[in-house]
């Protein structure tokens, strides 16, 4: 009953029934206890084993989605496809989350040494209109000369916290789309290809604010927990409860505007949210997911010591197709960066 109801919950939105939501974070493991007990089953021989496979097997799509084998994966991009990096670079950790001063200047050297068409980040920051700002622009990004940047600043400045994506072709239109009573929000870049025009959407939708310690609990399973434990998970379970119900809305209101698009569109982001998730098929759509298409492995892009979670996408139109969909295990942020190459249909 648990594994249908988490594949309910891509169906139903946490905006109407918020507590089946939770039942997508548990997929791994409600997938690991249907084959022990299919097995059991089996080894029992008994018919209940037909019920257990047929569960697992109605999933197949969610599976694949966890865990993909793709050996007939492209990996060769052609010569007129475009590179495209997806990173949420944690404010380029700011604060020394990463436990590692050297962090910020890490991925300042990945993003250069990726050397990207199109460069989306999530979490990106700017302290001041001059210093940093230029560093950005001219050692890291020199390639990308192009960019559409939306701060949170409620005053106009051009620096703090925001939203970035930056291209090495050009801009001939942008826009923000900002979320009510939400510090989250997208972007998106009307860019010159191959003398038409595709939209870039770079989303970051609703982040669920827990605290690192906090985190640290769902970094081991227990048996028992301490009233204290306990209680930090209640405040998570319910922040988390508050940020399913805004990212539903989120994402309905993101899924329209990208059905007005009037050009073929790629999106970007951390959704923070996972592919059994209503927001996920919300966002998707008819579009196509590029790990999907052209990754293989473990799709896992959040940085826990318990992995399994992947929220953070490149999806695009059906008129593309993508090769060499990678996810780097660099521990710069709390978030892997994920890049493919995508090019339009012959």
């Amino acid at each position: 009953m648990g594994l249908l109801l988490c594949y309910a919950s891509s169906y139903i939105s946490p905006d109407r029934f918020w507590p089946i939501a939770f039942f997508n974070l548990f997929y791994p493991y409600l997938l690991f206890l249907n084959i022990l007990f299919a097995l059991f089953w089996l080894y029992r021989r008994n018919w209940y084993v037909i019920i257990s496979t047929f569960v697992i097997l109605l999933g197949w799509n969610y599976l694949t989605s966890f865990y993909r084998i793709n050996v007939s994966a492209d990996t060769s991009p052609s010569s007129e496809s475009i590179h495209i990096l997806s990173y949420n670079v944690r404010s380029f950790n700011r604060f020394n989350w990463a436990g590692d001063n050297d962090a910020k200047s890490n991925i300042y050297r990945f993003i250069d040494s990726i050397n990207a068409d199109i460069v989306c980040l999530q979490e990106f920051y700017n302290p001041d209109e001059t210093g940093e700002k230029q560093i950005i622009f001219q050692d890291v990004l020199d390639n990308t000369h192009h960019s559409t940047i939306s701060y949170i600043n409620k005053d106009g400045r051009q620096h703090g916290y925001g939203i970035a994506t930056f291209s090495n072709m050009p801009v001939v239109h942008h826009g923000s789309i900002a979320f009510k009573n939400s510090g989250n929000r997208a972007i998106f870049s009307d860019i010159i290809y191959k003398n038409d025009t595709i939209r870039i959407y770079n989303c970051h939708l609703q982040s669920v604010k827990i605290k690192e310690e906090n985190k640290a609990i769902f970094d081991t399973l227990k048996v028992r927990y301490t009233n204290r434990e306990l209680t930090e998970i209640k405040n998570v379970w319910q922040k988390l409860k508050i940020a399913y119900i805004i990212r539903a809305r989120q994402a309905d209101k993101l899924h329209a505007h990208i059905e007005q698009s009037p050009h073929p569109v790629i999106i970007c982001g951390d959704f923070n949210d996972t592919p059994f998730s209503y927001t996920y098929r919300k966002m998707r759509g008819e579009k196509e997911d590029a790990f999907l298409k052209s990754g293989s492995g473990l799709g896992n892009t959040y940085v826990r010591k318990i992995p399994g979670f992947r929220i953070d996408y490149i999806m695009y139109a059906r008129s593309f197709t993508s090769s060499g969909f990678e996810i780097y295990r660099h521990k710069w942020s709390d978030h892997y960066p994920i890049s493919c190459y995508i090019s339009v249909k012959e």
